[in-house]
């Protein structure tokens, strides 16, 4: 996946997302969370020392920008699902 932080629209930040899962009696669950992959300035890829050097300085700002889009993305959707089916109940009310 892919995403532009706010501040710096010139870069795109390749992410992979684990969801959190629960915690069950057998599997001990895990909380969300983003790995930052790649970093690429105006799409081209920069070299690992300047990724290591930009995910030092900003990685869990940007992961954690990325967590909240991802959770807002989640709300909206959410509201929709629940907007969506209140019009089909009311349809066949």
């Amino acid at each position: 996946m892919e995403y532009r932080p706010k501040i710096t629209p010139e870069i795109t930040l390749v992410y992979d997302y684990c969801p959190a899962e629960r915690e069950t009696r057998w599997e001990p669950g895990c909380d969300e969370s983003v790995e930052i992959s790649e970093i690429l300035i105006h799409g081209l890829e920069i070299s690992e020392d300047l990724t290591e050097d930009l995910l030092g300085l900003y990685g869990d700002d940007w992961e954690m920008e990325i967590l909240n889009e991802i959770k807002k993305r989640d709300l909206e959707d959410i509201g929709e699902a629940r907007y969506e089916r209140r019009l089909y109940e009311n349809s066949y009310a």
